[in-house]
Protein backbone atom coordinates (compact mmCIF):
# COMPACT_ATOMS: atom_id res chain seq x y z
CA UNK A 1 0.00 0.00 0.00
CA UNK A 2 1.09 3.60 -0.56
CA UNK A 3 1.38 6.16 2.20
CA UNK A 4 0.68 9.84 1.48
CA UNK A 5 2.81 11.96 3.76
CA UNK A 6 0.97 15.23 4.53
CA UNK A 7 2.69 18.17 6.20
CA UNK A 8 1.04 17.19 9.49
CA UNK A 9 2.23 13.61 9.23
CA UNK A 10 5.70 14.82 8.29
CA UNK A 11 5.79 17.02 11.37
CA UNK A 12 4.74 14.10 13.54
CA UNK A 13 7.37 11.89 11.94
CA UNK A 14 10.09 14.48 12.36
CA UNK A 15 9.12 14.86 16.00
CA UNK A 16 9.08 11.12 16.43
CA UNK A 17 12.48 10.79 14.78
CA UNK A 18 13.92 13.45 17.06
CA UNK A 19 12.44 11.74 20.12
CA UNK A 20 13.69 8.40 18.84
CA UNK A 21 17.20 9.78 18.34
CA UNK A 22 17.28 11.27 21.82
CA UNK A 23 15.82 8.15 23.39
CA UNK A 24 18.12 5.86 21.44
CA UNK A 25 21.16 7.87 22.44
CA UNK A 26 20.08 7.80 26.06
CA UNK A 27 19.27 4.08 25.95
CA UNK A 28 22.56 3.21 24.27
CA UNK A 29 24.50 5.32 26.74
CA UNK A 30 22.75 3.60 29.66
CA UNK A 31 23.28 0.20 28.07
CA UNK A 32 26.95 0.97 27.51
CA UNK A 33 27.38 2.16 31.07
CA UNK A 34 25.54 -0.86 32.44
CA UNK A 35 27.53 -3.36 30.40
CA UNK A 36 30.78 -1.57 31.23
CA UNK A 37 30.01 -1.64 34.93
CA UNK A 38 29.33 -5.38 34.74
CA UNK A 39 32.44 -6.14 32.71
CA UNK A 40 34.74 -4.35 35.10
CA UNK A 41 33.03 -5.11 38.37
CA UNK A 42 35.70 -7.66 39.14
CA UNK A 43 39.04 -7.05 37.51
CA UNK A 44 40.98 -8.04 40.64
CA UNK A 45 39.78 -8.65 44.17
CA UNK A 46 40.44 -5.87 46.65
CA UNK A 47 43.38 -6.39 48.96
CA UNK A 48 41.07 -6.10 51.92
CA UNK A 49 37.25 -6.07 51.98
CA UNK A 50 35.48 -2.99 53.41
CA UNK A 51 35.48 -2.82 57.18
CA UNK A 52 32.50 -4.42 58.91
CA UNK A 53 30.36 -2.42 61.38
CA UNK A 54 32.27 -4.16 64.17
CA UNK A 55 35.59 -3.19 62.62
CA UNK A 56 34.54 0.43 62.18
CA UNK A 57 33.35 0.58 65.78
CA UNK A 58 36.60 -0.80 67.19
CA UNK A 59 38.90 0.79 64.63
CA UNK A 60 40.20 -2.64 63.63
CA UNK A 61 39.99 -4.79 60.51
CA UNK A 62 40.04 -8.14 62.37
CA UNK A 63 41.80 -11.37 61.38
CA UNK A 64 42.24 -11.82 57.63
CA UNK A 65 43.51 -15.17 56.32
CA UNK A 66 44.70 -15.48 52.73
CA UNK A 67 46.39 -18.33 50.85
CA UNK A 68 49.84 -17.01 50.01
CA UNK A 69 51.59 -19.98 48.38
CA UNK A 70 50.86 -23.29 46.67
CA UNK A 71 54.20 -25.05 46.31
CA UNK A 72 53.82 -28.76 45.57
CA UNK A 73 51.39 -31.52 44.54
CA UNK A 74 51.69 -35.21 45.45
CA UNK A 75 49.96 -38.12 43.74
CA UNK A 76 48.76 -40.81 46.15
CA UNK A 77 47.51 -43.59 43.88
CA UNK A 78 44.71 -44.67 41.58
CA UNK A 79 41.60 -46.74 42.24
CA UNK A 80 39.74 -47.67 39.05
CA UNK A 81 39.76 -44.52 36.91
CA UNK A 82 40.22 -42.07 39.82
CA UNK A 83 43.56 -40.72 41.08
CA UNK A 84 44.03 -39.09 44.49
CA UNK A 85 46.17 -36.00 45.05
CA UNK A 86 47.00 -33.43 47.71
CA UNK A 87 48.56 -29.96 47.54
CA UNK A 88 50.71 -28.15 50.05
CA UNK A 89 49.32 -24.83 51.31
CA UNK A 90 50.74 -21.77 53.02
CA UNK A 91 48.43 -19.14 54.43
CA UNK A 92 49.07 -15.91 56.27
CA UNK A 93 47.18 -13.47 58.45
CA UNK A 94 46.96 -10.04 56.81
CA UNK A 95 44.69 -8.72 59.55
CA UNK A 96 45.40 -6.68 62.64
CA UNK A 97 44.15 -9.34 65.07
CA UNK A 98 45.30 -12.89 65.78
CA UNK A 99 43.31 -15.60 63.96
CA UNK A 100 41.59 -18.52 65.71
CA UNK A 101 43.30 -21.93 65.38
CA UNK A 102 41.74 -23.92 68.25
CA UNK A 103 41.45 -27.70 67.77
CA UNK A 104 41.16 -28.85 71.40
CA UNK A 105 39.14 -27.88 74.46
CA UNK A 106 35.79 -26.05 74.53
CA UNK A 107 36.63 -24.10 71.34
CA UNK A 108 37.86 -27.09 69.36
CA UNK A 109 35.63 -26.21 66.39
CA UNK A 110 37.30 -22.84 65.85
CA UNK A 111 40.07 -23.57 63.37
CA UNK A 112 40.27 -23.14 59.58
CA UNK A 113 39.10 -25.79 57.12
CA UNK A 114 41.12 -26.23 53.93
CA UNK A 115 39.39 -27.29 50.71
CA UNK A 116 41.25 -28.29 47.54
CA UNK A 117 39.76 -28.14 44.03
CA UNK A 118 40.99 -28.55 40.47
CA UNK A 119 39.59 -27.02 37.28
CA UNK A 120 40.11 -27.54 33.57
CA UNK A 121 40.06 -24.74 30.98
CA UNK A 122 39.24 -26.12 27.54
CA UNK A 123 37.38 -24.74 24.50
CA UNK A 124 36.61 -21.49 26.28
CA UNK A 125 35.13 -23.22 29.34
CA UNK A 126 36.34 -23.40 32.93
CA UNK A 127 34.99 -26.57 34.54
CA UNK A 128 35.34 -27.98 38.04
CA UNK A 129 36.70 -31.52 37.69
CA UNK A 130 37.81 -32.54 41.19
CA UNK A 131 37.50 -31.78 44.90
CA UNK A 132 38.78 -32.97 48.26
CA UNK A 133 37.32 -33.24 51.72
CA UNK A 134 38.31 -30.52 54.19
CA UNK A 135 41.61 -30.52 56.05
CA UNK A 136 41.09 -29.51 59.69
CA UNK A 137 43.91 -27.16 60.62
CA UNK A 138 45.84 -27.62 63.86
CA UNK A 139 48.51 -25.79 65.86
CA UNK A 140 49.34 -22.58 64.00
CA UNK A 141 53.08 -22.17 63.42
CA UNK A 142 53.98 -18.50 63.47
CA UNK A 143 56.33 -18.43 60.49
CA UNK A 144 57.92 -15.33 59.02
CA UNK A 145 57.27 -15.80 55.29
CA UNK A 146 57.09 -12.50 53.41
CA UNK A 147 55.64 -14.00 50.19
CA UNK A 148 52.36 -12.10 49.87
CA UNK A 149 52.42 -11.56 53.63
CA UNK A 150 54.00 -9.32 56.29
CA UNK A 151 56.47 -9.37 59.17
CA UNK A 152 55.29 -11.94 61.73
CA UNK A 153 54.22 -10.80 65.19
CA UNK A 154 54.36 -14.14 67.02
CA UNK A 155 51.29 -15.02 69.05
CA UNK A 156 53.13 -17.48 71.27
CA UNK A 157 50.32 -20.04 71.08
CA UNK A 158 49.33 -22.95 68.84
CA UNK A 159 45.73 -21.78 69.19
CA UNK A 160 46.12 -18.52 67.25
CA UNK A 161 48.01 -17.34 64.16
CA UNK A 162 49.85 -14.13 64.86
CA UNK A 163 49.47 -10.87 62.95
CA UNK A 164 51.45 -11.03 59.70
CA UNK A 165 52.42 -14.65 60.38
CA UNK A 166 52.32 -17.63 58.00
CA UNK A 167 51.40 -21.28 58.52
CA UNK A 168 52.25 -24.17 56.17
CA UNK A 169 50.69 -27.60 55.65
CA UNK A 170 52.64 -30.05 53.51
CA UNK A 171 51.02 -32.37 51.00
CA UNK A 172 51.27 -35.12 53.63
CA UNK A 173 49.35 -32.95 56.11
CA UNK A 174 46.63 -32.13 53.59
CA UNK A 175 46.41 -35.78 52.52
CA UNK A 176 46.09 -37.10 56.08
CA UNK A 177 42.77 -38.93 55.86
CA UNK A 178 42.04 -38.99 59.59
CA UNK A 179 42.02 -35.20 59.67
CA UNK A 180 39.90 -34.73 56.52
CA UNK A 181 36.27 -33.93 57.34
CA UNK A 182 33.14 -33.63 55.16
CA UNK A 183 31.89 -30.48 53.49
CA UNK A 184 28.31 -31.47 54.26
CA UNK A 185 28.53 -30.60 57.97
CA UNK A 186 29.73 -27.01 57.46
CA UNK A 187 27.75 -23.77 57.44
CA UNK A 188 29.85 -21.87 54.92
CA UNK A 189 28.26 -18.51 55.69
CA UNK A 190 28.97 -18.51 59.44
CA UNK A 191 31.94 -20.90 59.52
CA UNK A 192 30.20 -23.10 62.10
CA UNK A 193 30.77 -26.88 62.05
CA UNK A 194 30.91 -29.75 64.58
CA UNK A 195 34.24 -30.99 65.85
CA UNK A 196 34.90 -33.82 66.07
CA UNK A 197 33.19 -33.98 62.70
CA UNK A 198 30.59 -36.77 62.46
CA UNK A 199 30.76 -38.45 59.04
CA UNK A 200 33.69 -40.89 58.78
CA UNK A 201 35.33 -39.41 61.86
CA UNK A 202 39.02 -40.30 62.13
CA UNK A 203 38.70 -42.86 59.34
CA UNK A 204 41.26 -43.66 56.69
CA UNK A 205 40.86 -45.77 53.57
CA UNK A 206 42.34 -46.51 50.17
CA UNK A 207 44.70 -44.17 48.33
CA UNK A 208 41.98 -41.83 47.06
CA UNK A 209 39.67 -41.78 50.12
CA UNK A 210 38.74 -38.18 51.05
CA UNK A 211 41.61 -36.77 48.96
CA UNK A 212 41.48 -34.50 45.90
CA UNK A 213 40.04 -36.88 43.31
CA UNK A 214 40.41 -36.50 39.53
CA UNK A 215 39.21 -38.88 36.83
CA UNK A 216 42.07 -39.96 34.55
CA UNK A 217 39.96 -39.11 31.48
CA UNK A 218 39.85 -35.46 32.54
CA UNK A 219 43.66 -35.27 32.42
CA UNK A 220 44.33 -37.46 29.37
CA UNK A 221 46.16 -35.17 26.87
CA UNK A 222 44.60 -36.83 23.83
CA UNK A 223 40.92 -35.90 24.32
CA UNK A 224 41.95 -32.76 26.24
CA UNK A 225 44.38 -31.28 23.74
CA UNK A 226 45.03 -27.63 24.57
CA UNK A 227 43.60 -27.91 28.09
CA UNK A 228 44.99 -25.88 30.99
CA UNK A 229 44.57 -26.85 34.64
CA UNK A 230 44.24 -24.75 37.77
CA UNK A 231 44.48 -25.93 41.36
CA UNK A 232 42.52 -23.84 43.87
CA UNK A 233 42.67 -23.83 47.66
CA UNK A 234 40.11 -22.14 49.89
CA UNK A 235 40.35 -21.62 53.66
CA UNK A 236 37.03 -21.45 55.49
CA UNK A 237 37.46 -19.64 58.83
CA UNK A 238 35.33 -19.28 61.94
CA UNK A 239 36.29 -15.77 63.05
CA UNK A 240 36.36 -13.75 59.80
CA UNK A 241 32.60 -13.51 59.05
CA UNK A 242 32.10 -11.11 61.96
CA UNK A 243 34.63 -8.78 60.34
CA UNK A 244 33.58 -9.18 56.71
CA UNK A 245 36.94 -10.69 55.73
CA UNK A 246 35.71 -14.07 54.46
CA UNK A 247 35.73 -13.25 50.74
CA UNK A 248 39.46 -13.34 49.93
CA UNK A 249 40.47 -16.73 51.36
CA UNK A 250 41.10 -18.55 48.08
CA UNK A 251 44.08 -18.74 45.73
CA UNK A 252 44.82 -20.58 42.52
CA UNK A 253 47.89 -21.71 40.63
CA UNK A 254 48.22 -23.23 37.17
CA UNK A 255 49.44 -26.82 37.15
CA UNK A 256 50.60 -29.08 34.36
CA UNK A 257 49.93 -32.70 33.45
CA UNK A 258 53.14 -34.73 33.40
CA UNK A 259 53.99 -38.36 32.81
CA UNK A 260 51.60 -41.25 33.29
CA UNK A 261 53.08 -43.53 35.97
CA UNK A 262 51.61 -46.15 38.32
CA UNK A 263 48.18 -45.76 36.71
CA UNK A 264 47.89 -42.01 37.08
CA UNK A 265 49.17 -38.68 35.74
CA UNK A 266 51.70 -36.66 37.70
CA UNK A 267 50.80 -33.00 38.31
CA UNK A 268 53.35 -30.24 38.79
CA UNK A 269 53.41 -26.46 38.99
CA UNK A 270 55.20 -24.35 36.41
CA UNK A 271 56.73 -20.89 36.55
CA UNK A 272 53.53 -18.86 37.07
CA UNK A 273 53.29 -18.12 40.80
CA UNK A 274 50.33 -18.51 43.14
CA UNK A 275 47.56 -15.99 42.55
CA UNK A 276 46.40 -15.02 46.08
CA UNK A 277 42.91 -13.74 46.86
CA UNK A 278 41.55 -15.19 43.62
CA UNK A 279 39.39 -18.23 42.89
CA UNK A 280 39.68 -20.40 39.79
CA UNK A 281 36.79 -18.55 38.16
CA UNK A 282 39.07 -15.50 38.24
CA UNK A 283 41.59 -17.59 36.31
CA UNK A 284 38.94 -17.95 33.59
CA UNK A 285 38.88 -14.17 33.18
CA UNK A 286 42.63 -13.78 33.68
CA UNK A 287 43.41 -15.98 30.66
CA UNK A 288 40.38 -14.91 28.59
CA UNK A 289 39.52 -11.18 28.66
CA UNK A 290 36.20 -11.86 26.90
CA UNK A 291 34.93 -13.42 30.15
CA UNK A 292 32.83 -11.20 32.40
CA UNK A 293 32.52 -11.80 36.14
CA UNK A 294 29.75 -10.54 38.41
CA UNK A 295 29.73 -10.75 42.20
CA UNK A 296 26.37 -11.63 43.77
CA UNK A 297 25.99 -11.22 47.53
CA UNK A 298 22.96 -12.92 49.07
CA UNK A 299 21.78 -10.71 51.97
CA UNK A 300 22.61 -12.31 55.30
CA UNK A 301 24.27 -15.29 53.63
CA UNK A 302 27.24 -15.46 51.26
CA UNK A 303 28.60 -14.76 47.79
CA UNK A 304 28.27 -16.25 44.33
CA UNK A 305 30.49 -15.25 41.40
CA UNK A 306 28.84 -15.55 38.00
CA UNK A 307 31.04 -15.67 34.91
CA UNK A 308 29.96 -15.72 31.29
CA UNK A 309 31.46 -15.82 27.81
CA UNK A 310 29.46 -15.32 24.60
CA UNK A 311 30.80 -16.18 21.17
CA UNK A 312 29.47 -15.73 17.65
CA UNK A 313 29.25 -19.14 15.94
CA UNK A 314 29.32 -17.46 12.53
CA UNK A 315 26.04 -19.00 11.35
CA UNK A 316 23.57 -16.51 12.85
CA UNK A 317 23.75 -18.30 16.19
CA UNK A 318 25.67 -17.48 19.36
CA UNK A 319 27.08 -19.72 22.08
CA UNK A 320 26.31 -18.74 25.67
CA UNK A 321 28.56 -20.16 28.40
CA UNK A 322 27.89 -19.42 32.08
CA UNK A 323 29.98 -20.59 35.03
CA UNK A 324 28.47 -20.04 38.49
CA UNK A 325 30.78 -20.37 41.48
CA UNK A 326 29.42 -20.57 45.00
CA UNK A 327 32.12 -18.98 47.15
CA UNK A 328 30.47 -19.26 50.56
CA UNK A 329 26.67 -19.19 50.32
CA UNK A 330 25.13 -21.67 52.76
CA UNK A 331 21.65 -21.23 51.24
CA UNK A 332 23.14 -22.61 48.01
CA UNK A 333 21.33 -22.57 44.65
CA UNK A 334 18.84 -25.04 43.20
CA UNK A 335 17.84 -23.32 39.95
CA UNK A 336 19.14 -21.01 37.24
CA UNK A 337 16.74 -19.37 34.80
CA UNK A 338 16.76 -16.70 32.09
CA UNK A 339 14.36 -15.33 29.49
CA UNK A 340 13.64 -17.57 26.50
CA UNK A 341 11.02 -15.86 24.29
CA UNK A 342 8.97 -18.13 22.05
CA UNK A 343 10.53 -16.63 18.92
CA UNK A 344 13.98 -17.74 20.09
CA UNK A 345 15.54 -21.08 19.17
CA UNK A 346 17.73 -22.58 21.89
CA UNK A 347 19.76 -25.72 21.19
CA UNK A 348 22.68 -27.68 22.64
CA UNK A 349 21.49 -27.00 26.18
CA UNK A 350 24.13 -28.39 28.54
CA UNK A 351 25.27 -28.66 32.15
CA UNK A 352 28.43 -29.69 34.02
CA UNK A 353 29.06 -30.30 37.72
CA UNK A 354 31.69 -31.94 39.93
CA UNK A 355 31.50 -35.30 41.71
CA UNK A 356 31.25 -35.58 45.50
CA UNK A 357 32.82 -38.71 46.97
CA UNK A 358 33.98 -40.73 49.98
CA UNK A 359 30.55 -40.90 51.55
CA UNK A 360 29.33 -37.33 51.18
CA UNK A 361 25.52 -37.74 51.09
CA UNK A 362 24.81 -35.44 48.16
CA UNK A 363 23.11 -36.59 44.96
CA UNK A 364 25.07 -36.44 41.73
CA UNK A 365 22.04 -36.15 39.42
CA UNK A 366 22.59 -33.61 36.65
CA UNK A 367 20.41 -30.53 36.45
CA UNK A 368 18.07 -30.65 33.45
CA UNK A 369 17.67 -27.58 31.23
CA UNK A 370 14.06 -27.05 30.10
CA UNK A 371 12.47 -24.31 27.96
CA UNK A 372 8.93 -23.55 29.14
CA UNK A 373 6.83 -20.48 29.86
CA UNK A 374 9.26 -18.16 28.06
CA UNK A 375 12.07 -19.27 30.40
CA UNK A 376 15.09 -21.55 30.09
CA UNK A 377 15.52 -23.17 33.50
CA UNK A 378 18.01 -25.64 34.94
CA UNK A 379 17.09 -27.08 38.33
CA UNK A 380 17.51 -29.81 40.89
CA UNK A 381 15.06 -31.03 43.54
CA UNK A 382 13.84 -28.67 46.24
CA UNK A 383 15.18 -28.91 49.78
CA UNK A 384 11.76 -30.13 50.94
CA UNK A 385 11.88 -32.97 48.41
CA UNK A 386 15.49 -33.97 49.08
CA UNK A 387 17.83 -32.12 51.49
CA UNK A 388 20.71 -33.93 49.79
CA UNK A 389 19.78 -32.91 46.24
CA UNK A 390 22.57 -31.79 43.92
CA UNK A 391 22.41 -28.10 44.87
CA UNK A 392 25.18 -25.67 43.92
CA UNK A 393 26.89 -25.63 47.31
CA UNK A 394 29.83 -23.60 48.58
CA UNK A 395 33.28 -23.89 47.04
CA UNK A 396 31.95 -25.48 43.83
CA UNK A 397 31.50 -24.34 40.23
CA UNK A 398 28.65 -25.48 37.94
CA UNK A 399 28.39 -24.71 34.21
CA UNK A 400 25.32 -23.88 32.12
CA UNK A 401 25.41 -23.49 28.33
CA UNK A 402 23.37 -23.32 25.13
CA UNK A 403 23.27 -21.93 21.59
CA UNK A 404 20.66 -19.36 20.51
CA UNK A 405 19.72 -17.64 17.26
CA UNK A 406 19.92 -14.15 18.78
CA UNK A 407 22.85 -11.90 19.72
CA UNK A 408 23.48 -10.88 23.34
CA UNK A 409 21.74 -8.00 25.05
CA UNK A 410 21.72 -6.80 28.63
CA UNK A 411 19.38 -8.87 30.81
CA UNK A 412 19.51 -11.02 33.91
CA UNK A 413 19.46 -14.56 35.18
CA UNK A 414 17.75 -15.69 38.36
CA UNK A 415 19.45 -17.84 40.97
CA UNK A 416 16.86 -19.73 43.00
CA UNK A 417 17.99 -20.56 46.53
CA UNK A 418 18.01 -24.15 47.80
CA UNK A 419 17.68 -23.99 51.57
CA UNK A 420 14.64 -22.34 53.20
CA UNK A 421 15.18 -18.76 54.27
CA UNK A 422 14.03 -15.16 53.83
CA UNK A 423 15.86 -14.90 50.50
CA UNK A 424 14.35 -17.19 47.86
CA UNK A 425 16.15 -15.86 44.76
CA UNK A 426 18.59 -13.24 43.52
CA UNK A 427 18.85 -11.49 40.15
CA UNK A 428 22.21 -11.33 38.37
CA UNK A 429 22.81 -8.74 35.61
CA UNK A 430 24.31 -10.60 32.64
CA UNK A 431 24.16 -10.67 28.86
CA UNK A 432 21.48 -13.02 27.49
CA UNK A 433 19.96 -13.67 24.03
CA UNK A 434 17.99 -10.63 22.88
CA UNK A 435 15.92 -11.14 19.72
CA UNK A 436 15.13 -7.42 19.76
CA UNK A 437 18.72 -6.30 19.21
CA UNK A 438 18.86 -4.71 15.73
CA UNK A 439 15.50 -6.24 14.79
CA UNK A 440 14.51 -2.75 13.70
CA UNK A 441 17.11 -2.82 10.92
CA UNK A 442 14.48 -4.07 8.49
CA UNK A 443 15.75 -2.38 5.31
CA UNK A 444 19.13 -3.15 3.86
CA UNK A 445 20.71 -4.96 6.83
CA UNK A 446 23.21 -2.11 7.25
CA UNK A 447 23.15 -2.20 11.08
CA UNK A 448 21.72 1.31 11.15
CA UNK A 449 18.14 2.18 12.06
CA UNK A 450 17.17 5.30 10.13
CA UNK A 451 14.50 6.93 7.93
CA UNK A 452 14.69 4.09 5.38
CA UNK A 453 13.64 1.57 8.03
CA UNK A 454 10.95 3.94 9.32
CA UNK A 455 9.39 4.42 5.88
CA UNK A 456 9.38 0.68 5.22
CA UNK A 457 7.66 0.06 8.55
CA UNK A 458 4.99 2.66 7.72
CA UNK A 459 4.50 1.14 4.30
CA UNK A 460 3.87 -2.24 5.98
CA UNK A 461 1.48 -0.80 8.58
CA UNK A 462 -1.24 -3.30 9.53
CA UNK A 463 0.21 -6.12 7.43
CA UNK A 464 0.53 -9.62 8.92
CA UNK A 465 3.62 -11.80 8.41
CA UNK A 466 5.84 -8.80 7.69
CA UNK A 467 9.56 -8.26 8.41
CA UNK A 468 8.48 -4.97 9.94
CA UNK A 469 6.64 -6.89 12.68
CA UNK A 470 9.56 -6.58 15.08
CA UNK A 471 7.88 -6.56 18.49
CA UNK A 472 4.70 -7.40 20.34
CA UNK A 473 3.69 -7.10 23.96
CA UNK A 474 6.99 -8.82 24.78
CA UNK A 475 10.04 -9.03 22.53
CA UNK A 476 8.59 -11.38 19.91
CA UNK A 477 6.46 -10.37 16.88
CA UNK A 478 2.70 -10.27 17.52
CA UNK A 479 1.47 -10.88 13.98
CA UNK A 480 0.86 -7.33 12.79
CA UNK A 481 2.76 -4.10 12.19
CA UNK A 482 1.49 -1.52 14.66
CA UNK A 483 2.46 1.18 17.13
CA UNK A 484 4.46 -1.28 19.25
CA UNK A 485 6.76 -1.90 16.31
CA UNK A 486 7.03 1.85 15.63
CA UNK A 487 8.05 2.58 19.22
CA UNK A 488 10.57 -0.29 19.14
CA UNK A 489 12.12 1.12 15.99
CA UNK A 490 12.32 4.64 17.38
CA UNK A 491 13.91 3.43 20.62
CA UNK A 492 16.63 1.67 18.59
CA UNK A 493 17.31 4.64 16.31
CA UNK A 494 20.92 4.93 15.14
CA UNK A 495 23.77 2.46 14.84
CA UNK A 496 23.09 -1.01 16.28
CA UNK A 497 25.05 -1.75 19.48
Amino acid sequence: MKVRLTMGVMAVLLGAILIGQLRAGFDRQNRSLAVNSISHRISAPAKRPPASPLGKKLGLSGPDIIVSRLDSITKYGTIGSITGYAASTTCCNLGDMEAEWFDTGPNANKHPLIGQNIYRYLNGRMEHIGMSWLKHAFCAFDQNDLTNCAVCQTSGSCDTLGIGCSDTYTTAHNASQTSLGPRSEVNSSTGVYPYPYVLNWNQSGNSIFKRLQIDISDLDPTPNAGARYFLEVNYLTTDEPAWGNQYNNAAYRECFVGTFTTSGYNLTYGAPPTQPQKTAIHAWQDIDPSVTLVEVDVPGDGRFIVGYRITDNGDDTWHYEYGIYNLNSDLSARSVSLAAPSCLSMTNIGFHDVAYHSGEPYSGADWTGVVAGDLLTWSTDTFATDPNANALRWNTLYNFRFDADAPPGLGSLTLGMFKPGPITSVLVPVMIPDPGICAADIAGGDNVINVTDLLLLLAEWGNPDSPADISGSGVCPDGTVNVTDLLTLLAAWGVCP
